[in-house]
């Protein structure tokens, strides 16, 4: 049996990137992607004073260092 190891990472997305009129089209979206796309995977968030939202990712161990850690 093995286990996985995690690594995890706060990223934070600002209260201007929340809204649109498109659903969906937000930098806030486009700010996940991009993080998505290095194999993290969005796990919990909590809203900051001032509405900034902070967001707690996290990935495998493996796909990290497959990635070279880049974001």
């Amino acid at each position: 049996m093995s286990t996985t190891n995690w690594e995890y990472r706060v990223t934070s997305i600002a209260a201007s990137e929340l809204s649109t009129a498109t659903p969906g089209a937000t930098a806030a979206v486009a700010h996940l992607n991009a993080h998505g796309m290095q194999g993290w995977e969005a796990v919990g968030l909590t809203t900051l004073a001032g509405g900034e939202c902070a967001i707690l990712m996290k990935r495998e161990l493996a796909k990290a260092r497959a990635s070279g850690g880049r974001v």
